[in-house]
């Protein structure tokens, strides 16, 4: 046992010399990969963040608990299992193509999305406009949302501090406006709905828990009409901040270093092979 490790520890002692002697050659790849990597980082383009503080609304809250609809549909004999929550359907939303397409158009960043293709000159585009699948894909790779105890957090990076902040703010709010306003039609047609069977329908019974679910969505529609905080309530907005998040260019070159350093030493015992 012992006299494998004294020839461990020389054989070590053996690697250690042997790149000593390769030092030189291995300090300047490590140099020069390094050197590579920082003119690299010095290439990409900077990018801020901007973080808004939110959490669920009091409706969003509300709606977890309630499940009126539910009573009326098994009524009619239609299928009254539980669906994905109010807040999983808007966080899904926000991803969604229709809507970030929609957000673009309405907020007019596609140029800056796609700048290539935008003739500032002009005011067009130089062929055709882009695709929404292209333009929902864009803005969904410059955000993420991530949730702690209730409390979400939306990060938001792009090239310009200003911008960053602008169009993190105008996603929640736009997100909050197009579901409210989603809810509102979507009321509009449950009362439709409950109207017509309360015509149709002559049993007491029924007609009391029809005059109830009219009731409660026209109460719904009237806190729709009162709320622009509909889906998340802002705790904190962005605000621009102009130090740039990425690129994080002492951590490039640090790892160009490595990089070569590990190319160096592959490099030596391939040579010392031959």
């Amino acid at each position: 046992m012992s006299e494998d490790r004294n020839d461990f520890e020389i054989n070590l002692v053996e690697e250690i010399n042997f790149l000593k002697k390769s030092k030189g050659l291995l300090i300047f790849l490590s140099l020069f990969s390094a050197l590579i990597f920082g003119f690299y980082s010095f290439t990409l383009p900077e990018k801020y963040l901007s973080k808004v503080i939110m959490v669920p609304s009091e409706e969003i809250a509300n709606s977890q608990s309630l499940n009126g609809i539910s009573s009326i549909t098994s009524t009619f004999g239609l299928s009254s299992q539980k669906g994905p929550s109010k807040l999983s359907v808007s966080l899904a939303i926000m991803n969604s193509r229709s809507f970030l397409d929609s957000y673009a158009k309405n907020f007019g960043i596609e140029k800056f999305l796609f700048p290539d293709d935008w003739d500032n000159l002009n005011k067009k585009w130089k062929d055709k406009p882009p695709k929404s699948e292209s333009i929902a894909k864009k803005i969904s790779s410059l955000f993420t949302v991530s949730e702690n105890r209730d409390v979400y957090t939306l990060e938001f990076e792009w090239t310009d501090p200003e911008q960053t902040a602008e169009w993190a703010n105008n996603l929640i709010k736009y997100l909050n406006g197009y579901i409210n306003k989603q809810d509102k039609e979507t009321g509009e047609i449950k009362i439709s709905f409950l109207e017509s069977q309360l015509k149709k329908n002559e049993l007491a019974n029924i007609n009391n828990i029809l005059f109830r679910m009219i009731e409660d969505q026209i109460k719904k529609n009237m806190l729709a009409d009162i709320s622009d905080e509909y889906v998340f309530k802002i705790l904190d907005e962005a605000i621009p901040t102009y130090s740039n998040h990425k690129p994080r260019k002492l951590q490039i070159i640090f790892l160009g270093f490595f990089v070569g350093l590990i190319f160096g030493v592959i490099y030596v015992y391939l040579r010392r092979r031959r």
